[in-house]
């Protein structure tokens, strides 16, 4: 997961996306999490569904 999600994060350019951001995407499409709790943009631009109050 690791290196895939370092994959992603030089894809994107360090500055565009967080390497937070892209273990989340990976571990979240490996256990088949489509929706998240969250303000961060990037999660449905990587086309999660993004729950908030």
């Amino acid at each position: 997961m690791h290196n895939l999600a370092y994959e992603l994060w030089l894809g994107f350019g360090r500055r565009k996306l967080s390497f937070v951001d892209c273990v989340s995407f990976v571990a979240m499409r490996h256990y088949k999490v489509e929706k998240v709790f969250g303000f961060d943009k990037h999660f449905i631009e990587q086309g999660f569904e993004v729950w908030h109050l």
